[in-house]
């Protein structure tokens, strides 16, 4: 499978509507055949970078599930008026799941207000939202060694992506088929099933990440790739995304 790679750096920060704060959406996956309230949201699944700038609401998202991590800044306190959430997240690098169909407010979990003075006060988690029904998604943390891209035979689409969180990873190919590259926050790369199959929609899919085109040409030929953490505290963010039923 190729694998299409991005860089946060590059990535257009996009306001939210209530001004709350930026998202920068490392991929999209359109949903063909969403339908009544799902079509304002009109996606199978989406990964994307967030930076909470002050607190305010979360927007709901019927009919889709979401796994929120937080990277690093200020901790944030996730509550819905109903009591059916109360979560607060201030440990980095654990990821929380919960409906997204339910309206939350965000608030500084050290019971600050107003709005903070600058990106170092503010809060910046990876948002990982699948569609109920479609497909679901797993989120780990990895400080160790790795290889990804090795799944076993399914007829099912997969795509897995993986993000710099922490430090510097070394990310080469089998043996020496691909060059070696090095990634640091902010940077990595995804593998979509779907491409194999589907070599036109690569343009597409390309563009929408926000490529960075050196490490395009490091990871395209690769089926599998090893990633190894080469600073002390590194720290890589997997997301794996399986499709219940062939789109």
């Amino acid at each position: 499978m190729p694998w299409i790679s991005f860089d946060a750096a590059t990535c257009a920060a996009v306001p939210w509507r209530n001004g709350g704060g930026t998202t920068c959406e490392l991929l999209a996956l359109v949903a063909s055949d969403a339908t009544g309230a799902e079509a304002n949201h009109a996606f199978d699944a989406r990964v994307s970078l967030a930076t909470i700038a002050q607190p305010g609401p979360f927007s709901a998202f019927p009919g889709i599930d979401r796994q929120i991590t937080l990277l690093d800044g200020r901790g944030v306190r996730l509550a819905a008026q109903d009591g059916a959430v109360d979560h607060r997240l201030e440990q980095a690098l654990v990821p929380f799941a919960f409906d997204g169909g339910i309206a939350l407010d965000a608030a500084w979990a050290d019971g600050g207000a107003g709005t903070v003075n600058g990106d170092g006060d503010a809060a910046r988690v990876l948002n990982v939202m699948t569609r109920r029904g479609r497909c679901h998604a797993t989120v780990e943390i990895m400080t160790t060694s790795a290889t990804l891209g090795e799944a076993s035979p399914s007829s099912n689409r997969k795509v897995t992506l993986h993000l710099v969180a922490r430090g510097a990873w070394r990310v080469a190919g089998p043996g020496d088929a691909v060059a070696t590259a090095t990634l640091t926050a902010g940077q990595g790369a995804y593998s979509d099933s779907r491409l194999d199959a589907l070599p036109d929609e690569r343009s597409a899919h390309q563009e929408a990440s926000h490529m960075d085109s050196r490490l395009q040409h490091s990871h395209e030929r690769a089926a599998s790739l090893h990633l190894a953490p080469l600073t002390p505290g590194a720290a890589l963010i997997v997301v794996r995304i399986t499709f219940l039923a062939a789109p």
